[in-house]
């Protein structure tokens, strides 16, 4: 709105000009018309010359992927997720995932977009050793927002007020000054923060994750079964109650709600399954 202002206003005062002093308004034309060509001359090779870095730099990072990419050996039939962070020192985005001697592997399915060197760094097979893996599973919630927006305007404006007295006089400066009132609208927004994500630990034992996105659950349930939230909770926890039914000694059975207190607190186990588990434990010394 400003500046559709300020252009009225110049033509107006070109108008002024050419009326008053013609012989000005000429030079001034000239002058704007020159500086416009010399400007757009400056600006268009500096963007050529800016979109040529931009393009060889695409060119060298897909030269880069292609070599990296013919040293890697992925199965035709890999599955394809999208990796959104964590661990991995893998690019973020597409990537193919396997499983190949006994470890799960993700390589990224097309190249960086420049060649700078932390790109280019990226450009590697991440693997994890499968008896590493701990479990992996789903987080996140989808929030639906209703944002109201408009309902705003009204009262005057210095800008319509000029230009309408310009055109039309004292009336059309307070026809000119007049807002317009937004209309209100509503707009249902969905922010969907789920995401599935896989526990690990490196080869210092540290506890490790790597983020993908939350349709990948599926592709890593289908070849990692046993590596499910679910199974590996209810291995564990059958472990515990199984060896606490075997000694069935009350120490013994104190030691496993320890345990399970544990497993709760990793947040293996929900507060009510920690509940539900403790007391089948207590029911044996009962």
């Amino acid at each position: 709105m400003m500046q559709g202002c300020l252009v009225l206003i110049v033509i107006f005062f070109l108008m002024f000009l050419a009326a008053n002093y013609p012989g000005t308004a000429v030079t001034l034309f000239v002058t704007a018309v020159i500086i416009g060509i010399v400007y757009y001359s400056v600006s268009s090779s500096k963007k050529a010359k800016m979109e040529n870095i931009q393009r060889e730099s695409e060119d060298r990072a897909k030269l880069a992927y292609k070599d990296f990419r013919s040293k890697v050996v992925i199965p035709s039939d890999a599955a394809i997720v999208t990796y959104k962070g964590g661990y991995a020192n893998i690019l973020e985005g597409d990537s193919y995932l396997w499983i190949d001697d006994n470890a799960l592997r993700l390589f990224p399915t097309k190249p960086p977009e420049l060649d700078t060197p932390s790109k280019i760094s990226k450009i590697a097979m991440f693997e994890i050793p499968v008896d590493k893996i701990e479990y992996f599973a789903t987080r996140g919630d989808v929030i639906h927002e209703n944002k109201i927006s408009g309902g705003g305007g009204g009262g005057s404006s210095v800008g319509g007020a000029i230009i309408g007295g310009v055109i039309a006089g004292g009336a059309g400066a307070v026809v000119g000054s007049r807002k317009s009132i937004n209309p209100i609208k509503s707009e249902l927004i969905t922010h969907d923060t789920r995401e599935t994500f896989l526990n690990f630990y490196d080869d210092n034992n540290n506890k490790c994750s790597i983020v993908l996105e939350y349709q990948d659950y599926s592709i890593l349930n289908e070849l990692l079964p046993e590596k499910s939230h679910d199974i590996v909770n209810a291995i564990k926890t059958n472990s515990i109650l199984s060896k606490a039914v075997e000694e069935n000694k009350s120490a013994n059975i104190a030691d496993q709600i320890r345990e399970l207190a544990k497993l709760r607190d990793d947040g293996i186990l929900t507060d009510e399954e920690f509940a539900e588990k403790k007391k089948l434990l207590l029911d044996k010394i009962s």
